[in-house]
């Protein structure tokens, strides 16, 4: 999820403006890793050091842009666009470094001691801090407002789902042993391809 300045600076004076965040909503939920289903019509998609083998039938074709920032669509054949633009799941491989420039004038992975990626959505679910740019943070990651925010471990994968009540918002993290790097899935993941997505998780080396 990208953050336009602008919005940015919109975000932190509502939450300034507003009473901190208070309730149980947005709070991390620690989940089982959803049993192992086999997937014998699927393709192995390698996108760096992450395998991920996605169903045939959930999925009509991966699509790569020609430029700028790589990330691969997973585009369900019925829902092709005009142009050959698709629409679905989107798998981006995001840098620590820039949720650091993000969040770097506001201080907050400093004051937290905040080290990697999943340090930092971890403290977006903790109980109410008391931090205004916490609550600030929480807005603009899709936490506050989340129907479900869920946390799987398994082995060397820790993913967290932020379930949005608009599914094509919904947000899967994929959280690997690299402090620096980590994956987001992003728009619609129907809850047949979020099992798939996650039964076969593999790290591999190129």
């Amino acid at each position: 999820m990208r953050l336009k300045p602008l919005l940015f600076c919109a975000l932190l004076h509502a939450s300034l403006a507003s009473p901190a965040f208070a309730g149980e909503k947005g709070m991390l939920e620690d989940r089982d890793w959803p049993p192992y289903q086999r997937c014998s019509g699927c393709v192995a998609l390698q996108y760096g050091w992450l395998e991920l083998k996605v169903p045939r039938h959930l999925v009509g074709k991966f699509f790569v842009p020609p430029g700028g920032d790589p990330f691969v669509i997973l585009a369900p054949t019925e829902n092709n666009l005009p142009n050959g633009l698709v629409d679905g799941p989107v798998i981006h491989l995001r840098e620590y470094a820039k949720l650091q420039e993000l969040y770097q004038k506001l201080g907050v992975l400093e004051k937290h001691g905040t080290q990697t990626p999943l340090a930092f959505y971890e403290l977006l679910g903790q109980a109410n801090l008391g931090d205004p740019v916490i609550d600030l943070a929480r807005k603009a990651e899709g936490v506050a407002n989340s129907v479900r925010y869920e946390k799987f471990s398994k082995g060397p994968f820790t993913a967290i789902r932020i379930e949005d009540i608009e599914p094509d918002r919904d947000l899967l993290y994929i959280f690997t042993p690299d402090p620096e790097r980590y994956y987001m899935v992003s728009g619609r993941l129907s809850p047949a391809l979020f099992r798939q997505l996650m039964s076969h998780l593999k790290l591999v080396k190129f």
